[in-house]
Order: C-alpha cells, then structure tokens, then sequence
C-alpha cells in the first residue's frame, strides 16, 4: 500500500496488520509501528525523516524568525522530544492526517480567538504586553510594531483553570492564549517564563504536529477515520500513544526555551508550583523539596509511574521541575548564560 504523497510503501503483511484488527496487543502495534517506521527509512536509503514529513515538520519555517539558531537550536530540544517526534514523522497515518486537518482548522480557531478573547497589545492590558515583548526579545524574535513577520498573536481567554497553548498550522499566524486563572496567580516574571514557554513550541517546532497531537487526543482521527487511512481501533491507540509520550516530551523542550527567558530556574519552579496548586502564594524551596521527594518514590514504582502518566498530555509537574532543574546544571545551558549574545543577555538584565 502506498501512502499517499508521503513516499512510504508498507508490505502486504504491514498494510493487513495494521489495518485489521489482528493484533493482539497495543505494545504489538507500537512495536509494528516502529518496524514499520525503521523499515520504511531502509527502503528509502537511511532512517532520517522524509522530506515530506519534514516539509510538514517545519511548517511554520520561515515565518517564525528567533535568534537561537546560532546557538545550536537542536541542542535545546529534549532528546525525548526529538527522538519521539522523528518517529511520529514517519508513521504514515499521523502525517496523512496533518493533511486531513487542512488550512481551515486555524482560520476556524484564529475567528474563534478573535471574536470571543481579549487580544493583548500595546494599549490593551499593556503590562501584559510588555511581559511578552520581554520574552520575545529575550529570544530574538522580533515584536516592535513592524515586525516583519509579525509576532504571534496573544490572546487572554475568559477562563478560571490556569493555562496557557500555542497553535501553529499549515497557513497563518500563529497564535498563544494564556487563560485568565493563569493571569490571576502570575507575577510578571513568571509571566515571562510561561511566554517563554509557549515560544519554544515554535522554536523547536512543534507547531503542526502539536496541534495533531491535541486533535487526535480529543478524538479528532476516530472522527475521521476513512481521511486518516484505514487503520484499527488498535492501530489508532499505538498512534495516540506515540503522540501522547511525544506531547510529554515536548512540554520538557519548551520549558528550556522559558528558562532561557528568565534565567533563573526559581522563577521557573514557581510556575510549577503555582500550576500544582491554584495558588498565588507558594513556598517555592518547600515544592521543590516535595518535587524530590516525589521522583525517588517515582523511581521506587517505575510501573506505577507509568501506569499513572500513561494517559496525561503533560509531564507530572514534579518531572518538569526536575528536568530543567538538571538542564539548569548542564555546561549547555551555563555556556548560553555567559554568551555574549545580546539576546541571552537582555534575559539577565531582567532578572
């Protein structure tokens, strides 16, 4: 079977495995899948992604302008992220369904953002504003008023539960809202940290396949299934669970972008905190005590952690705060800090 525009072509007993419902187990579709991944890269001379997927990878490309190039933008990425994302690339459904979705997926959301948030700029919530120009420039991307391209959009959304996304798609501009619960328990330079943050979705280039991500999370490819190729319900739960263990991971390289932003990984514990508990006051040291405390029980009952996270989008806070607590330590991230880039620098002045 040949999957359409993507250059992979499965053999007969690849295609009638995942496509009937005669797999035993989703470890044993994980597992075909990545035979199929590993296979599909042999055939095609080398087990790099294909220039389609990485066409599709790299969708927003030009238009999101940072300065972290020269640092050697690979390096921030977790190695789970990169490692995970390179097979989610080559997994024929999941870059059919990024056709799927189409241009309209975004318009819908730009309109619905747009006519039913607040959108934050110079004269409208200017502190705000300001917080994320900081966190722009921090980074290098561009945010006075004739940018070209533009920033992303920020919108607020009226919403008490603390959070904050990115969307990024085939066409347009993209975007970040930040919900007002997440407003209301932030200081500016936490702030700074969560902006930071949801940057780095798009420096590290998770825009399309994050969105997927959240698209087939919600239900989107069981909605879809003829679009998305003809797979089993057991073949659509490897595939969830490949972008679920990836949107995890990715979450850990967005978080090094925020730290990059701040340049103080207490700011950076803070947040964590904050998200954990609703609160706007918090002892950070006594959490990050607790978030030690919690990753030598984790390491006691690695099943159970497993089991536990399986079916989350995100990290256990206490994973995130230990992941950049040892990225804070890497001889990486303290050489970006002593950098005599200005952009690494205007981070520090802000502190």
């Amino acid at each position: 079977m040949q999957v359409a525009g993507l250059g992979f072509r499965l053999t007969p007993d690849e295609t009638s495995a995942l496509a009937s419902g005669g797999l035993a187990s989703l470890d044993e579709a994980i597992e075909l899948l990545t035979r199929c991944e590993r296979s599909s890269g042999d055939r095609h001379g080398g087990g790099g992604v294909s220039a389609d997927a990485q066409s599709m990878l790299s969708l927003q490309g030009s238009s999101f302008k940072h300065g972290l190039e020269c640092h050697g933008t690979p390096n921030l990425i977790h190695p789970a992220d990169a490692r995970l994302l390179a097979v989610l690339t080559r997994i024929p459904a999941v870059p059919t369904y990024v056709r799927v979705m189409g241009a309209g997926a975004v318009e819908s959301a730009q309109i619905k953002y747009v006519a039913g948030s607040l959108q934050v700029g110079p004269s409208q919530k200017p502190h705000i504003w300001a917080c994320y120009v900081d966190a722009c420039n921090a980074i290098g991307v561009d945010a006075s008023s004739n940018a070209n391209p533009p920033p992303p959009t920020l919108y607020i959304k009226n919403d008490p539960i603390p959070n904050a996304y990115t969307m990024a798609r085939q066409v347009g501009r993209p975007f970040i809202v930040i919900t007002s619960g997440l407003i209301n328990i932030l200081d500016a330079s936490e702030l700074r940290f969560v902006f930071g943050h949801e940057l780095g979705h798009l420096v590290c280039e998770h825009g399309v396949y994050h969105d997927v991500a959240v698209e087939v999370i919600n239900g989107g490819m069981e909605r879809h299934p003829v679009e998305a190729t003809s797979l089993s319900v057991v073949g659509f739960l490897a595939i969830k669970a490949y972008l679920l263990r990836w949107y995890r991971a990715s979450e850990l390289s967005a978080d090094r972008i925020g730290l990059l932003v701040v340049a103080d990984p207490r700011v950076a514990v803070s947040v964590f905190a904050k998200l954990a508990s609703g609160l706007r006051d918090v002892d950070v040291e006594a959490y990050l005590r607790q978030t030690e405390t919690a990753m030598t029980a984790a390491a006691r009952s690695p099943l159970l952690t497993a089991s536990a996270i399986f079916a989350e989008s995100h990290p256990f806070n206490a994973t995130r705060v230990c992941e950049l607590m040892q990225f804070a330590k890497s001889k990486f991230y303290q050489t970006l800090l002593t950098s005599a880039s200005p952009t690494i620098k205007f981070s520090l002045a802000l502190c």
